[in-house]
């Protein structure tokens, strides 16, 4: 059902990829991509408010007795000392622009498909999430240039099975129009 998913997401956004007119290419740095990720951006056309999103991300988490990281979306229920996981996402969400021409307001909900290198319940580190999504959201009109910053939480997926959400993640988007 999972492999069903991602590759749903896969060829729906392959196939509007080329069909939009404002793209933009994006540098995520944290949020639910967890450390970071490269992502396309671009609204159904070019005078709807409507668009969508999708990237590849990477996080990793790190658990010893003495500290704890991670930059990841889900955390590992029950983590091995001193073992580093990693993990690799596919965000992909739907987001409205609410504001004036340059300057907006962006609520959106998504789903991302990740591998971890750690197992859970479904015996392999495959699974998904859903995200909430709000943000501010710049776009030059001089210059080539988006800018955005707000918030991704991670919410309850039935069916999930991959560790947990970690709650509310900042994010800092910068985006190179195409």
């Amino acid at each position: 059902m999972k492999i069903r998913i991602l590759s749903l997401l896969i060829i729906f956004n392959t196939g509007i990829l080329f069909s939009q007119n404002r793209k933009y290419l994006i540098f995520d740095l944290f949020g639910v991509n967890g450390v970071g990720a490269i992502s396309f951006d671009s609204r159904f056309n070019e005078n709807n408010k409507f668009g969508y999103k999708i990237g590849v991300g990477y996080g990793t988490e790190f658990h010893s007795d003495q500290q704890h990281f991670y930059f990841t979306p889900v955390k590992v229920y029950m983590p091995v000392n001193n073992l580093q996981y990693h993990s690799f996402s596919i965000p992909a969400h739907l987001y409205y622009q609410v504001g004036s021409s340059n300057n907006f307001f962006e609520p959106g909900i998504g789903l991302c498909a990740i591998h971890t290198n750690y197992t859970h319940r479904t015996g392999n580190g495959i699974g998904y999430f859903s995200y909430a999504h709000i943000a501010y959201r710049h776009e030059s009109s001089n210059v080539p240039l988006m800018f955005s910053l707000g918030f991704e939480s991670p919410f309850y997926t039935p069916g999930a099975a991959i560790g947990y959400g970690v709650g509310l993640s900042a994010f800092v988007n910068v985006g190179f129009k195409l």
